[in-house]
């Protein structure tokens, strides 16, 4: 067996190996691109090597990544089939604007043609020249230890992650990783009641990394807890313009500014906050007792309706919504009304509330998503194709939208345009909820 050692870095080679440097070039590119099925291209038919990482739900949070190889070594080179060992260095960045190291020694078996037919994690111990730093261990010590609760063990491993930075050994995530060091402690300070110590924390995070919307979201909390509604909602907002998809904190901030803008008094403020930490049935009960106290504030009456129809009384929450003077014209008591009918199956109804809701907001949350599935229950294929081509055109890689065209589309019997539909979601990073279909569809057709 002849075995060919080349040391790699991102591009750079001492010895070439055709077939394995264009494998690897692929195989980094296929992980840099943060897209799954990319390493799923690489396989060979029925292999099933990276198929699993379609269902990762850590790509869907991916904001950048950078892979390195080291110590690359192929067995048999000069035969059509061989296998490459390596290390791989892989650095991610992501949205909540954290960072991720991981280093894993590889081996790859590649057939005639360029495929992975079987891969394997070989032992550490056969790593060379490439290792986790000091602080890094302690880091990996204060997650686990954070995962159990044990947070005064935690904040000692985080203190002694600080302590041996110097030797820190990343290459694009070294101001994110010093800054969620702090966002880190400020989690253990607030566990183990140091608060003030906490916020020093948080504030020193943020000033390292002013753009991490993790430590934005718990210094928006703090400021809710003292009362100070415009300085949190200014924090959820910016954490909202650096990292759109956080659907809990949308619905933070939308509490918050409807506090702001209905709630009268500090008293009210605080009474319209507290619902969202009390269960269903709870915050109804408190709900309905200040519409009661109050029966010209509309807000009152749109929250106990909210929560009417969380607690499955849609029937109650409708009377609510058409009886106590909200505009009906409004995309929101639209949407509720919609949200109320369907929750009694009245499809045809909710249809038609969700339809009056895109005439007025067509990007109004998810209307699109149920006026094309209210659609869909009544076969209605291309007035379904029809919304969501709209929706496209304002939105026109929204892999979601784009996966249900294709169904859509595939129903008519229209199979390679539907296919066409379903490459174009697949190209768009669907999130992992989608992928496995999506792939699985994608073979069939």
């Amino acid at each position: 067996m002849t075995v060919l050692t080349i040391a790699t870095g991102v591009c750079a080679q001492q010895k070439q190996s055709p077939a394995a440097t264009s494998f690897t070039e692929r195989y980094v590119f296929a992980w840099n691109s943060g897209n799954p099925f990319n390493l799923v291209d690489l396989e060979a038919p029925g292999s099933h090597v990276f198929v699993e990482l379609l269902e990762l739900a850590r790509f869907d949070r991916l904001l950048d990544s950078s892979v390195v190889l080291h110590d690359l070594q192929v067995q048999n080179p000069a035969t059509d089939s061989h296998t490459l060992t390596f290390t791989k260095d892989h650095e991610e960045l992501f949205l909540d604007g954290t960072v991720s190291r991981g280093i894993t020694r590889l081996q790859l078996s590649l057939n005639a043609k360029g495929q992975v037919t079987n891969r394997q994690i070989v032992p550490k111990s056969d790593m060379v020249g490439v290792d986790y730093s000091a602080t890094e261990k302690f880091f990996f010590a204060a997650s686990a230890l954070l995962k159990d609760e044990r947070f005064p063990a935690a904040l000692e491993a985080l203190d002694a992650a600080m302590e041996a930075q110097a030797d820190l050994k990343l290459r694009n995530g070294q101001t994110r990783y010093k800054a969620q060091l702090q966002y880190f402690r400020a989690t253990c300070l607030i566990r183990v009641g140091q608060k003030e110590a906490a916020m020093g924390a948080l504030n020193q995070a943020l000033k390292l990394n002013p753009e991490f919307p993790l430590a934005l979201n718990q210094l928006a909390e703090h400021h809710l807890d003292q009362g100070r509604l415009m300085a949190a909602l200014d924090q959820l907002r910016e954490s909202l313009v650096l990292n759109p998809d956080q659907a809990a904190i949308a619905d933070l901030r939308d509490f918050v500014a409807r506090a702001i803008t209905h709630m009268r008094t500090d008293t009210q403020r605080f009474l319209y906050l507290s619902l969202r930490k009390l269960s269903p049935r709870v915050a109804l009960e408190k709900a309905r007792e200040q519409m009661e106290k109050n029966p010209n504030n509309h807000e009152w009456r749109r929250i106990v309706a909210v929560l009417l129809l969380d607690n499955s009384q849609a029937e109650d929450a409708e009377k609510i919504l058409l009886s106590g003077g909200l505009a009906p014209k409004n995309a929101e008591t639209q949407y509720l009304l919609a949200q109320s009918a369907l929750a009694q199956g009245k499809d045809s109804l909710a249809l038609k509330r969700f339809n009056q809701v895109w005439k007025l907001e067509a990007d109004y949350r998810d209307s699109v998503v149920y006026i094309t599935e209210l659609n869909s229950r009544q076969k209605r294929w291309r007035v379904a194709g029809a919304i969501l081509k709209e929706a496209l055109a304002k939105r026109p890689r929204a892999a979601d939208l784009l996966f249900k065209l294709g169904v859509y589309t595939l129903r008519m019997g229209r199979r390679f345009e539907a296919l066409s539909y379903f490459k174009k979601a697949r190209a768009a990073k669907p999130s992992h909820e989608l992928r496995r279909t999506l792939h699985k569809l994608i073979q069939q057709i």
